[in-house]
């Protein structure tokens, strides 16, 4: 594994300039087998590490710092201005026309959205009770419908190596069988488990068809793939798009809900606050006739402008390169990863024939999802996610009888209930558009080294149903002590006397 911060070679299109450097956290290094090497990033889906010109574009907008809701003075002027910029930068990244659509943003990432939205959506239309949502989605583009009217799950087009992607042939026989039920249909637009992509815009044609509204969770495509809400053919426009800005390379997690403007109209607001109304009496309100009533208090405008900083970074380098840099490293990754024995890789692996964004699930035979994780960080620092990725009901269906593939002869059912609870679960590796071949290269020697020496590396580890645990404190533990750091800031500017 290299331990410089080399990036090339360019594993697709070359990505213009310094851009594949310009990320925060690129050369952090950890201990691993007693030496101090660089960190192989491969949790993008997870979260994205930060582009540093949106940091230093947050640095320079913190000179300003206000509340937007004056222009009284001028760093509010400031604060106002960037903060309607920041939707326009999202509009225009997402090719949703300023007069049809509005971007909000709002706090806790993607799964604020999607329970404004289902709360929304609910209030707005309450002649259709029924949400159609797919069996592939995040629990934030699940719960929330469940917690607002009746779902019913969509089924996945069934295909040689297990489910893929949303089955057309399965959606439209439940829009049949409801006839003017529906409200809308909920579907990521591209899986956070296998990366897996729907068609979007085949959705919204059918679903339209039937009266319904498609709403299409982002989290995995905004930085990943080229999107556009709206297009020439209007029945095959998308009506609400949510993501979160900690998976788009900003820092924290503003969410960012677009929805067409006409869906708000009308429908109350779920938190009441300051920011919203046009009049407050002691015995009434009057609120703003805005979709902008929909946000209550105070706006976390640094998230949203430097969310906005990250989607124009992108926006400028060129997201067709970006798409087809990172399609490159999701291509190498399937070859280097199918060549090792024992690892099943979930869904389908013909990108031509079922594309995915680069985020991959697997198994490797007789290791334990935790265990594999574990082991990738600390004996060659590769850090990867393992479990069921908060899309359990998905997941289990990727997995369905896996676990038998191991010897259960003999076990009584508290030790196979045990047994199966450990294995409920694989590994993610996901790629963003700082990954280079070397780091799938890094993932794919490190698993073929825990594949021939399992035994030998499992000792000095416990494996329960609570994850891989080390028996012996692990002295290669980053030292990062908030406290102490925040102390010794203090101290070193001059803070504290």
């Amino acid at each position: 594994m290299t331990d410089t911060l080399d990036r090339a070679p360019c594993a697709g299109a070359c990505l213009p300039g310094r851009f594949a450097t310009d990320f925060v956290g690129l050369d952090t290094r950890y201990a691993t087998r007693g030496a101090a090497t660089r960190r192989v990033y491969l949790d993008s889906a997870a979260t994205t590490l930060m582009m540093g010109t949106a940091q230093a574009f947050g640095r320079e907008f913190l000179v300003h710092q206000a509340n937007p809701h004056t222009s009284a003075h001028f760093a509010a002027q400031v604060a106002s201005e960037s903060l309607a910029w920041a939707g326009d930068v999202v509009l225009d990244f997402l090719g949703a026309p300023r007069d049809e659509y509005v971007a909000l943003f709002m706090g806790a990432g993607a799964t604020a959205c999607a329970n404004r939205l289902a709360f929304a959506l609910r209030r707005g239309r309450p002649q259709r009770p029924l949400a159609l949502v797919s069996a592939m989605e995040h629990h934030s583009n699940d719960l929330p419908h469940r917690a607002h009217g009746e779902v019913l799950h969509v089924g996945l087009e069934p295909t040689a190596q297990g489910p893929g992607a949303v089955s057309l042939h399965a959606l439209e026989t439940l829009l049949r069988a409801r006839p003017g039920e529906v409200n809308y249909v909920a579907v990521t637009a591209a899986s956070n488990v296998t990366g897996l992509v729907n068609p979007i815009h085949d959705i919204a044609e059918l679903a339209h068809r039937h009266g319904a509204l498609v709403v299409v969770d982002g989290a995995q495509s905004t930085a990943h793939a080229q999107m556009r809400l709206s297009g020439p053919d209007r029945a095959r426009d998308i009506d609400a798009y949510f993501f979160s800005g900690h998976k788009v390379y900003a820092p924290g997690s503003p969410g960012v809900l677009v929805i067409k403007r006409a869906l708000l109209h009308g429908v109350a607001p779920l938190e009441l606050g300051g920011g919203i109304v046009e009049d407050v009496t002691a015995s009434s309100y009057r609120l703003l006739d805005s979709p902008a009533a929909q946000i209550a208090g105070t706006p976390n405008v640094l998230g949203a402008v430097t969310l906005a900083a990250a989607l124009e970074g992108l926006r400028q380098v060129g997201m067709e390169a970006i798409v087809a840099h990172e399609r490159a490293l999701a291509q190498h990754m399937i070859a280097r990863l199918s060549a090792i024995p024992g690892l099943e890789i979930y869904g389908p692996t013909d990108l031509d024939a079922h594309p995915r964004v680069g985020c991959i699930g697997f198994n490797l035979a007789h290791v334990e999802h935790a265990l594999a994780a574990t082991l990738l960080n600390d004996e060659f620092n590769v850090a990867v996610r393992n479990g069921c990725f908060c899309a359990h009901p998905y997941a289990r269906s990727l997995l369905g009888d896996a676990w038998q593939a191991f010897d259960t002869r003999g076990m009584d059912d508290l030790e196979l209930e045990r047994y199966v609870a450990v294995r409920r679960g694989m590994v993610r590796a996901s790629v963003g558009a700082y990954t280079t071949i070397a780091d799938i290269d890094a993932l794919a020697d490190g698993l073929r080294e825990i594949g021939e020496r399992v035994d030998d590396l499992r000792r000095g580890y416990i494996v329960d149903a609570t994850g891989a645990r080390s028996r012996v404190a692990r002295a290669d533990m980053p030292n990062f002590q908030p406290a102490l750091v925040l102390s010794t800031l203090l101290r070193d500017r001059g803070v504290l006397a």
